[in-house]
């Protein structure tokens, strides 16, 4: 058997062959793993700004509940006033009709 006199160069041109196409898909890789920690960094300041809105929003809710007990306890009032002016006006329409049965007994 004579033996290959490129052998070792066909050798070292495989090997070489093998590290480039491992060095294409660490490229590869590292190219998939910055595209994926970009978006996790995009989905996490998403992430953020919408529970911030919610924090705003629960805020804003707590304020309005607020005011609608403040509302619903003027409105109780008002209420409680308009009864009293109803009493008053009727007891002041009984006082004018009597008044006024007591000027036609006089006439």
């Amino acid at each position: 058997v004579v033996p290959d006199p490129e052998a070792d160069q066909k050798r070292r041109r495989a090997a070489q062959e093998k590290v480039d196409a491992a060095e294409a898909q660490v490229v590869e890789a590292q190219e998939a793993l910055d595209a994926a920690a970009a978006e996790v960094g995009e989905l996490e300041a998403r992430s953020m700004q919408v529970q911030a809105q919610i924090d705003e929003l629960r805020r804003r809710l707590a304020e309005l509940e607020t005011s609608a007990e403040e509302v619903d306890d003027e409105l109780s009032d008002a209420e409680d006033v308009r009864s009293e002016a109803e009493a008053a006006l009727a007891a002041a329409i009984r006082e004018r009709e009597a008044d006024v049965a007591a000027l036609a007994r006089l006439r």
